[in-house]
């Protein structure tokens, strides 16, 4: 697999883990922009896995969300 699909898909899922862990807290993609200090359309994007985001702004999320870094680059989730 060449580099850009793996970081496209690496993008699909930190997105799909954001919207997991933010549905499970039960927050508002409003609520967790300004918790985490990022743009509601950049969360939006990174949401959907059209951005790239950096480290920084990941840690603010995973402590926005209460829940360890490390969680984002794991197995896709479902939401219900």
């Amino acid at each position: 697999m060449d580099m850009r699909k793996q970081l496209r898909n690496l993008r699909k899922v930190i997105g799909i883990n954001i919207r997991f862990y933010r549905h499970d807290r039960k927050m508002l993609l409003q609520d967790l922009a300004c918790r985490a200090g990022i743009r509601l359309d950049r969360l939006d994007r990174y949401e959907m896995g059209k951005d790239s985001l950096n480290l920084e702004e990941l840690a603010r999320l995973a402590n926005a969300l209460d829940t360890e870094l490390t969680r984002f680059f794991t197995k896709q989730r479902e939401i219900n």
